[in-house]
């Protein structure tokens, strides 16, 4: 009856034994699967991620070299159209040597030199041009000496901008600023005269005369466009008493 008992005991501890140890296996299994396919998840996410950086470090690449295309074509054209407004002043220069008194000329040369960022050059052009158009009639100045006159004192305020900067008001943009008075009195309507002269002012940060102008300017001028140009204008001043 003991050994029996005995023997009872030693197969069900040894059942238990393989039980367990079948379980252990199974679990061990699975877990290793779990870390197996947690491992390969992890290695598709990096090569996809990989992959997804190459295409985007490329598309990086492509813009940047479209960028760069986009912007030396950019640089040749400002270098061929600056070179055609040389050739063209050397043109009116020429003209110019055999006929000085030709007004037209020295308004086309002048517009040439601002074109090619040469103010100074600018200002003798059209000091010839409002000269030489200049009527006879004091009250009843040409469409082309008005011209000239709004150019001239464009021209002269860009030459002041270039130079170093001074405490007083330099005469020339005095003078700037009296042609533009001068012309806005045959011309009310003209826009840019008013939004020169206000830029005179509001570049000497003289923003109360600069608001002074535009306002002004805007009871004047009927356009709506050049209304919202003023207003536009108006918007960039800081708060003035």
């Amino acid at each position: 009856m003991t050994e029996l008992l005995y023997l009872w005991g030693f197969v069900g501890f040894f059942s238990m034994a393989v039980l367990l140890t079948r379980r252990l296996f199974f679990s061990l299994v699975l877990s290793l699967s779990l870390t197996l396919l947690t491992l390969l998840f992890f290695l598709l996410m990096q090569r996809i991620t990989g992959e997804a950086a190459l295409v985007s470090d490329w598309h990086q690449q492509q813009n940047r070299w479209y960028e760069s295309a986009a912007q030396e074509r950019q640089r040749q054209a400002t270098i061929a159209i600056r070179n055609q407004n040389k050739a063209f002043a050397a043109v009116f220069q020429s003209q110019l040597s055999v006929e000085p008194e030709e007004a037209l000329n020295w308004l086309r040369l002048g517009k040439l030199y601002l074109k090619l960022q040469m103010p100074e050059s600018a200002v003798s052009a059209f000091d010839h041009a409002h000269f030489l158009t200049k009527s006879t009639i004091i009250d009843a100045p040409s469409k082309q000496h008005l011209e000239a006159q709004l150019n001239l004192a464009v021209a002269i305020l860009l030459n002041i901008a270039q130079q170093t900067v001074v405490f007083e008001p330099p005469k020339r943009l005095l003078e700037a600023q009296n042609l533009l008075k001068d012309l806005l009195r045959f011309e009310p309507g003209n826009v840019n005269a008013w939004i020169v002269l206000g830029s005179s002012y509001f570049d000497q940060n003289d923003f109360n005369s600069a608001k002074k102008v535009w306002t002004k300017a805007l009871s004047i001028v009927d356009s709506p466009k050049d209304q919202a140009k003023l207003r536009s204008y108006l918007s960039q001043l800081p708060e003035t008493k």
